[in-house]
């Protein structure tokens, strides 16, 4: 049939030949989608439905599909039966969904990837099915709530999605979820992956680009208890029996940090607590603290690590063998050693070391490890560190006393000496 123009056919406003053409020109206009799949008795009526000629879209591809005869429907045995005739949303191919006899019956479910046509109520007597037997029920397409894509949908412009919900994409409606997607899915080979977001962005220079951004809103209730609110909750995957061999498992798998950049991070916490409640596995065996140490004031918080040389000196004009010093700071507290040799003692102190990396907090002292070539004969020597001074005196004894003493010379030519100790910082 060719096509037609829509003019709203008027017979108080237009001639009789205008009104007659006018309701041609419209019959034209709405046969093609009215008739499409058309359900119907049969010419000569019998146990089967006559459904029309009609087209389905899946993608791209339109199929058109000749008229159908559905199968032979048989009556029910004891109590009346609602049968429903659907065809495939890909293929528009006409198949009989039998229901189950009841006193008051009920339709069977539109199996998935079918589209409906038309219910068909049963009696035990039924010999013959006629129209008056037959309820429409074809929605092929609809752009009102409840409308069915027949297969692919491709969106040129915009898919403006009503924010309320609860809407669901692949499973039933969930009121807990505003956007649910569910689906089951058995990749033929290789990975498989439930839900992809990829994309690419050009950001305006000086602006930042995020591929995908996550966050949103969240309004406290009058009264109660919130045990959690957060962005992104992530659960641990259900991962059903099998015979294969499973290496790792997880949650949340992050690949690896972006290649470019001046800070290159898998993760970057910008502000605020991180909290753990399970173990921290460190495989890759590093803990980076910043240069500068923040400082905390709760004795629980490990809140510094690092590690260093230091030159020890007695001083003045002083040449050395050996001079090295190491420290490892953790948190408050400092772990340092150095070895000493001194070449030349010049114009060097012959008691005092300086230049400890840290200003001590507390008195504390420095045990001695090696002493070798001493200016003095001694029976006990140690570093005395004082709270405030980046010096240190060394504290001795010559001979058995009640205690020790500062100001007996140690320090001389070919004089060596190696000490370790720590203090608060």
């Amino acid at each position: 049939m060719s096509v037609g123009t829509l003019i709203q056919p008027d017979s108080a406003s237009q001639t009789a030949a205008q009104y007659k053409a006018n309701i041609e020109a419209s019959i034209r206009v709405l046969t093609r989608l009215a008739a499409s799949f058309a359900p119907h008795e049969q010419a000569t009526p019998n146990m089967t439905v006559r459904v029309d000629a009609g087209m389905v879209v899946n993608g791209v591809t339109l199929t058109e599909q000749a008229a159908q005869t559905s199968a032979t429907i048989t009556a029910p045995s004891t109590n009346p039966r609602i049968d429903r005739i659907v065809i495939d949303a890909a293929t528009g191919t006409v198949s009989v969904v039998t229901g189950t006899q009841a006193a008051s019956p009920t339709a069977p479910a539109i199996p998935s990837g079918k589209l409906p046509v038309c219910r068909v109520l049963l009696q035990t007597s039924s010999t013959i099915i006629g129209n008056s037997m037959i309820t429409d029920e074809r929605a092929l397409f609809s752009g009102a709530p409840g409308g069915i894509f027949p297969g692919d949908l491709t969106v040129g412009g915009n898919l403006t999605v009503s924010g309320v919900g609860p809407h669901a994409i692949g499973v039933a409606i969930d009121t807990r979820f505003q956007y649910l997607f569910a689906g089951i899915y058995a990749p033929t080979g290789g990975d498989g992956f439930g839900l992809g977001i990829t994309n690419t962005l050009s950001p305006g220079g000086g602006a930042s680009g995020v591929t995908q951004y996550i966050g949103g809103v969240l309004n406290k209730a009058g009264s109660g208890t919130h045990t959690n609110f957060a962005s992104l909750m992530l659960i641990p995957p259900v991962i059903n029996a099998g015979a294969a061999t499973l290496t790792n498992a997880t949650t949340l798998h992050i690949t690896g940090a972006p290649s470019v950049g001046t800070n290159q991070r898998a993760l970057w916490v910008v502000d605020g607590m991180a909290e753990f409640g399970g173990l921290i596995n460190l495989s890759g065996g590093q803990l980076k603290f910043p240069a500068t140490q923040a400082a905390s004031g709760d004795a629980n918080t490990l809140d510094d690590y690092e590690k260093g040389t230091w030159t020890p000196s007695v001083g003045g004009s002083a040449t050395y063998t050996t001079q090295t010093g190491v420290y490892t700071k953790i948190g408050g507290y400092a772990f340092l050693q150095f070895d000493l040799t001194i070449n030349s003692i010049g114009t060097g102190s012959t008691t005092t070391v300086s230049g400890l990396p840290f200003t001590p907090a507390n008195n504390a002292t420095f045990a001695m490890n090696l002493l070798s070539g001493s200016a003095t004969n001694l029976v006990f020597l140690a570093g005395q560190i004082n709270a405030g001074s980046t010096s240190f005196a060394m504290s001795s004894m010559t001979a058995a006393a009640p205690g020790t003493g500062i100001g007996t010379a140690v320090f001389a030519n070919s004089t060596g000496l190696r000490m370790s100790g720590g203090f608060n910082v």
